[in-house]
């Protein structure tokens, strides 16, 4: 199974890759699941309509400031880009792939290109739809004295049942199952905006 083009792309989308940003303890994980961080100033679990109808609703413990409010619904802006550029990109069995550079930066970045090399050299592409479900606001940092690229944690829920990668010869090369586990992307605000910059594994469940 672990030769399968598209196992092996699923199995890089689901597992963390390495650190982008290794000043910062968040984002110093190699590619073993970052440990659980404790969150500041916690409030009452509950939605947050964002003032865009394009944007996902979010929950979060954190009592976020005007500024971090702006600040999240620019990376979620973000993320959804990322998300329908990967659908675009695998599900053309890796064709545009340089469409990720506007929404991604490097692990992400790395793998995800590599990735799509990957879906092309072997005819393969992805079948369905990568999405979330949940999301939350884990834990964010603005500050530069702090850290040398603010970032925003997402905790999300992804249905793994609703794609699965082929090809050419086979379409058929993941059973149906109703598996959803949770991923954490780190996106990250970079002198040029705000992008993609980490994605992990978080649990094998969905846990937001």
């Amino acid at each position: 199974m672990a030769s399968h083009p598209g196992q092996k792309v699923l199995v890089r989308m689901a597992m963390a890759v390495g650190s982008a940003l290794a000043a910062s303890a968040l984002l110093m994980g190699c590619a073993s699941q970052p440990e659980p961080h404790e969150l500041n100033s916690p409030s009452a679990d509950e939605a947050v309509d964002d003032p865009s109808p394009e944007l996902p609703k979010y929950t979060t413990d954190l009592q976020l400031s005007e500024e971090e409010k702006k600040a999240v619904d620019e990376a979620l802006a973000v993320l959804e880009r990322y998300i329908e550029v990967t659908n675009e990109v695998f599900g053309n069995g890796g064709e545009g792939a340089e469409q990720f550079e506007d929404v991604a930066k490097d692990a992400t970045l790395i793998s995800t290109q590599s990735d799509a090399a990957d879906l092309r050299s072997k005819d393969a592409a992805m079948v369905g739809e990568f999405g979330v479900n949940e999301i939350k606001i884990h834990e964010l940092e603005l500050a530069r004295s702090e850290v040398p690229v603010p970032y925003v944690s997402v905790h999300a829920c992804v249905p793994t049942h609703e794609y699965r990668f082929t090809d050419h010869d086979d379409d058929s090369d993941s059973e149906d199952s109703d598996d959803v586990v949770t991923f954490e992307f780190i996106i990250a605000n970079y002198d040029d905006g705000w992008f993609v910059s980490e994605q992990y594994l978080w649990a094998e469940e969905c846990d937001v």
